[in-house]
């Protein structure tokens, strides 16, 4: 007889399922890096993904100092970079325009 996980231990939450993942098909409309020494962006022909993020991006790295957006560490504190790629729909960003004019 198998032992489920309540079985084992009792009082644990019961297991969630495992879903696999989707895949989806998408198109890239248009692509930007910013160069190591420059926060603002610029449109590139193509782009090298690693574990740090866009190799030679102001972004990447496998970590980053803290600011304003992490008030629970001190300013300047090296944190674990957890955004060096950001993906957003052409489609999306359209309808926030339309809304941002009012």
């Amino acid at each position: 007889m198998q032992e489920t996980n309540l079985e084992l231990f009792p009082m644990a939450e019961p297991m969630v399922d495992i879903v696999p993942g989707r895949k989806l098909a998408a198109k890239a409309a248009a692509l930007y890096a910013a160069p190591h020494d420059h926060f603002e962006t610029r449109a590139v022909e193509e782009l090298r993904l690693g574990f740090d993020g866009i190799a030679g991006d102001f972004h990447a790295g496998a970590t980053r100092r803290s600011g304003g957006r992490e008030p629970w560490y001190p300013r300047g504190t090296e944190m674990r970079n957890e955004r060096q790629l950001s993906l957003v729909a052409a489609e999306e960003l359209a309808i926030v325009a339309h809304d941002a004019d009012g």
